[in-house]
């Protein structure tokens, strides 16, 4: 099947490497791997990471050292965090996964906001030291219109640096932006879930034209 590629997000992994995300029409997303800087790029693989559609945002945490859930995660200093909507044909969930192992496996670190009823997009994260944020995209589907946009949300995961007591991570509740009307769907909750790994299918990398 055709897909286009588009709306990608970039990070740099050990060893001066990249590693490049896509968002699809196939279910998953699309990765690919450059060398030399990115002046050239490996052919796009299918991934195992479910993706509607919809874009995503990846990032390297820096920084100090934190933990979640005490001990038993360990240190995520240096980590991978990816945003994204775990479902392959709807734009919720939205929720953020991490990676120890430079993004060979992933672990969901926050379940953000799991209304199936609503639509969650375009979530960009900002590492501010002391806390992980995330702002988003709120759609409603509407009988007039494809989507109703309701705003944007922002979602907070407070850090918690290891010291001789465990440290813990919290996570605040979604904060309002730029929609004052607008009333909160959710508490943002902690939530481990399994591995997800990235396989090695295929991804062909026609764009047929269409806008998304």
């Amino acid at each position: 099947p055709q897909t286009w590629l588009i709306e990608n997000s970039v990070v740099e992994l050990h060893g001066h490497s990249l590693m490049q995300l896509f968002r699809t029409k196939l279910g998953a997303l699309a990765i690919s791997f450059s060398y030399d800087g990115g002046l050239s790029w490996s052919i796009p693989q299918h991934s195992d990471i479910p993706n509607p559609d919809s874009k995503v945002h990846l990032l390297r945490l820096g920084g100090q050292a934190w933990q979640v859930g005490g001990s038993a995660g360990g240190s995520l200093e240096g980590a991978l965090v990816l945003a994204y909507n775990r479902s392959p044909r709807y734009r919720s969930p939205l929720v953020i996964s991490v990676s120890q192992d430079e993004g060979r496996t992933w672990r969901m670190l926050a379940d953000v906001e799991p209304d199936p009823e609503v639509q969650y997009a375009y979530p960009t994260m900002v590492d501010a030291g002391d806390a992980l944020h995330v702002a988003y995209a709120v759609m409603h589907p509407d009988p007039a219109y494809k989507l109703l946009s309701q705003g944007i949300k922002m979602a907070s995961i407070r850090k918690e640096p290891i010291g001789p007591s465990p440290g813990m991570l919290s996570l605040g509740a979604p904060q309002v932006v730029g929609t004052p009307t607008y009333q909160e769907l959710a508490t943002v909750s902690l939530n481990h879930m399994g591995v997800i790994s990235l396989g090695e299918m295929k991804c062909n990398d026609a764009i047929d034209g269409e806008d998304m």
